[in-house]
């Protein structure tokens, strides 16, 4: 709360890793020496500040303190100094500002004299008390929208009954009505607050903890999601009904930067055939890609499938086919890997989730991916064919 920095190795204390701008925005002095070293102090423009200390380099000109150096009154949490001369709580703020408008109120509303002064007085009053709540919430704050919107809601409720019925009874009123009010006025303004600052608390730390896409906190709940990739083929529609494996071939040749067509495939030594008619033997066709090309292909029978196995020659580069039983016929149907996607969901309770999708190309129809999990792969499937580059 001082303002020192997170220790983080992913943040280095260089100009890449660091703001110019941060403890209350104020201009951060670091790594301005050839060695890379710096001051490491916020200018506060009439004072230097040492976060590490949480103290000021030279003695208040204000003398507010009996410790000259003291920084923000010792209380960061409700306490901050907009120049280095004058501390600020965030009672004496919400009294300045709850003082304020309760005068302007009392104006607009045609009052004069004690009138105004009395507003002026309960206005500072409850102004003070949100100040306090505010920065000290009764319930607590929350780590991304939903537990922030439900932390500000809540306390937003208990800050605004509290002050409503102060008000009313201070102004005569019906407690009960002040109460109710300012609490309904509270949870909205609260909740909305909270959840914006649940979004802020999430945005912090994966800023913090150096996330991307492959780790990250999620927004609107706060939950880590841990997330691997495997990009696989593009989607190439099959050009002839028994095409869908030239289809897939000419896909995973794509992938490594290749031009082969289905239509050379179709050409090559006991293929041929009408591609709407003539269905292949797919053990020929990877035969002969293989001696056309030399990528290695393995065909794993039904039985054999192991998840780990056919993910790790994915990751080590392979593409990777699946042969269909899709009909009655002995005709199979291939498809191929667009993409695996696995994702890792821990929430803030503790409940971990674990999901593993197979985005699969499939040729027919001009091409389309569907998603599938393993269990329907290995339901579905007959072989799988992983093809790796030399």
């Amino acid at each position: 709360p001082f303002g020192l920095a997170w220790e983080n190795p992913k943040l280095p204390d260089t100009e890449e890793g660091l703001h110019d701008h941060t403890y209350q925005d104020k201009e951060y002095q670091f790594a301005e020496f050839t060695d890379g070293r710096g001051l490491e102090l916020h200018d506060f423009h009439a004072r230097m500040y040492d976060a590490t200390t949480g103290r000021w380099l030279v003695p208040d000109p204000a003398a507010q303190f009996a410790n000259p150096y003291l920084a923000m009154a010792n209380s960061p949490m409700i306490s901050i100094d907009p120049d280095g001369r004058v501390v600020v709580t965030a009672i004496v703020a919400g009294a300045l500002i709850g003082a304020t408008m309760g005068g302007i109120q009392a104006s607009y509303q045609g009052q004069a004299g004690d009138d105004v002064l009395r507003a002026i007085g309960i206005g500072a009053l409850t102004g003070a008390i949100s100040g306090l709540t505010g920065a000290y919430p009764i319930f607590g704050t929350g780590f991304g929208f939903l537990q922030g919107f439900a932390a500000g809601m809540v306390n937003g409720v208990a800050t605004g009954a509290l002050t409503g019925g102060v008000s009313a009874a201070l102004n005569g009123q019906n407690i009960g009505d002040g109460i109710i009010n300012g609490g309904l006025i509270g949870g909205i303004t609260g909740g909305v607050s909270g959840g914006i600052h649940g979004i802020k608390a999430v945005n912090t730390l994966n800023k913090i903890e150096g996330c991307n896409d492959a780790s990250y906190y999620r927004k609107w709940d706060g939950a880590l999601i841990h997330k691997e990739v495997i990009n696989g083929v593009p989607v190439v529609g099959q050009r002839g009904a028994m095409n869908c494996i030239p289809a897939c071939l000419e896909a995973i040749d794509k992938s490594y930067g290749g031009s082969l067509s289905q239509e050379e495939i179709r050409m090559w030594e006991s293929l041929g055939g009408d591609p709407d008619r003539m269905p292949l033997n797919a053990l020929e066709v990877y035969q002969q890609y293989y001696y056309k090309t030399g990528r290695f292909v393995n065909q794993i029978e039904k039985g054999e499938f192991v998840m780990d196995k056919v993910l790790d020659s994915a990751r080590k580069g392979a593409r990777i086919t699946f042969s269909l039983d899709v009909s009655n016929t002995d005709i199979n149907h291939h498809v191929a890997l667009n993409k695996f996607v696995m994702k890792d969901l821990i929430k803030q309770n503790g409940r971990r989730s674990l999901s593993n999708t197979f985005y699969l190309m499939n040729p027919s129809n001009g091409g389309f991916i569907v998603p599938q999990s393993w269990d329907e792969i290995q339901n579905n499937a007959i072989f799988i064919y992983t093809i790796q580059s030399p």
